[in-house]
C-alpha cells in the first residue's frame, strides 16, 4: 500500500510509521525533518512544513494517488477543510487524528463507547477545534463520499515523553521530584485516567490502514489499564524512588488562577475517561495493547536517563505550578 503520513515524528506517530515500514508499506512522510532520529528508514520523504510550504507541497503531490493518508498535524477546521481540498479523489481512505478529551463528563462506572455525547462544560478550545474537525470530515463522507475514518486517541506516551496531568510539564515533573518540590494532584486524586503507549496504540492504528469497512467509521485506540491519578504519581514516585509532597488542589480552583492549566483539567483530565475498546478489537483483532503504565513509565524514565542531551521540559509551566500553589496556599489561608 502506499500510505502518506503528514508529520509521522510525534509522540504518537512515531511507532506508527515505524510499524508501516516494518509491514512493507510504501510509507511517505511530509515533515519539517526537526526530528531525524525517529524517521524510520525505508520511507520517502517530502521535507516541509504543510502549513507554510503548502504551495509548494500542493505541486509535489500533484501526480501521487494514496491508498491511505494521514495528518497527524491537524487541529482546526481550516486544516481539515485544506485536506478535504488536496486529497479528493487522490486517496482511497483518510484518517483523522481526534482525541478522547471532546467527550462530556461521565461517571466511574460508565465505559465511553464511540457514540458517547461529545462537548465540553467549559471552554477548552483544543476539544473544541476536534469537534468542528470531525463535524466537518462526517459531512463530507456523508454528502460527497469523502473516505474519513475517525482515530480517537487518548492520553498517549513514548518511551521518549513523559505523561502528566499538567499540559507542557514533561520531564518537569521528574525534575519536582528530584528537586523535592509540590506535585499538584487535582481534585482528590481519585479520578480514572488511561494512559496508552504508542507501541500499543500503533498496532490498533496500522491495522486501520487500508481497511475499507472502516470508512465513515469512528474508533478508540487506548489502554484498558484504568488508574486514578493519585496511582499514577505514586507508580511515579515508586518508580523515581523519592517520596513526593503533594498538594491537592481542586480544578475550579486552579481554572481560576491560571485558565489554561485550568481548562485542561476540566476540559479533559478531570473527567473520568475510560474507553470500550470492543470497536477496535473487531475490526483489527490483533489489537490487544500489553504494555503497563508502570512498564511504560519506567522505560520512559530509562531512556531519559541514557538521552540525557534530549531532555526537555517546558520551564513556563513549572512557573506556572509554583504559582498556582502559591495562590490557592494564599487564598486558603
Amino acid at each position: 500500500m502506499k500510505v502518506l503520513f503528514i508529520g509521522g515524528t510525534g509522540t504518537i506517530s512515531s511507532y506508527c510509521s515505524k510499524l508501516c515500514v516494518e509491514r512493507g508499506m510504501e510509507l511517505w512522510l511530509i515533515n519539517r525533518g526537526t526530528r531525524h532520529n525517529r524517521i524510520p528508514e525505508g520511507i520517502n520523504y517530502i521535507q516541509g512544513d504543510i502549513n507554510k510550504d503548502y504551495g509548494r507541497i500542493r505541486e509535489d503531490l500533484k501526480l501521487h494517488k494514496w491508498d491511505c493518508v494521514v495528518d497527524w498535524t491537524v487541529f482546526t477546521s481550516e486544516q481539515v477543510l485544506r485536506d478535504i481540498e488536496l486529497f479528493t479523489g487522490k486517496t482511497e481512505q483518510y484518517i483523522f487524528i481526534s482525541s478522547t478529551s471532546i467527550y462530556k463528563t461521565t461517571t466511574a462506572d460508565n465505559k465511553i463507547t464511540e457514540n458517547h455525547p461529545v462537548g465540553n462544560l467549559i471552554p477548552y478550545r483544543y476539544a473544541e477545534d476536534k469537534i468542528k474537525c470531525e463535524t466537518i470530515l462526517l459531512k463530507a463522507y456523508k454528502d460527497n463520499g469523502f473516505p474519513v475514518v475517525i482515530v480517537r486517541p487518548g492520553h498517549t506516551y513514548a518511551e521518549f515523553t513523559i505523561p502528566s496531568n499538567i499540559p507542557g510539564l514533561g520531564y518537569g515533573i521528574v525534575e519536582r521530584f528530584k528537586k523535592r518540590k509540590e506535585i499538584i494532584i487535582h481534585d482528590n486524586g481519585l479520578s480514572l485516567w488511561t494512559l496508552t503507549h504508542s507501541a500499543d496504540f500503533a498496532v490498533g492504528f496500522a491495522g486501520l490502514i487500508g481497511l475499507q469497512e472502516s470508512t465513515g467509521e469512528i474508533f478508540h485506540i487506548t489502554n484498558s489499564e484504568a488508574l486514578s491519578w493519585l496511582e499514577i504519581f505514586l507508580i511515579f514516585q515508586d518508580v523515581i524512588g523519592i517520596e513526593a509532597k503533594f498538594e491537592f488542589i481542586p480544578s475550579q480552583a486552579i481554572y481560576k488562577i491560571d485558565n489554561y492549566i485550568g481548562a485542561s483539567l476540566l476540559g479533559d483530565k478531570a473527567k473520568n475517561l475510560i474507553f470500550d475498546n470492543r470497536k477496535i478489537k473487531r475490526f483489527v483483532p490483533s489489537y490487544n495493547p500489553k504494555i503497563s503504565f508502570r512498564e511504560g513509565v519506567n522505560t520512559s524514565l530509562q531512556w531519559h536517563d541514557m538521552n540525557r542531551d534530549e531532555i526537555y521540559y517546558n520551564k513556563q509551566s513549572m512557573e506556572r505550578i509554583d504559582r498556582i500553589i502559591r495562590s490557592h496556599k494564599k487564598e486558603s489561608m
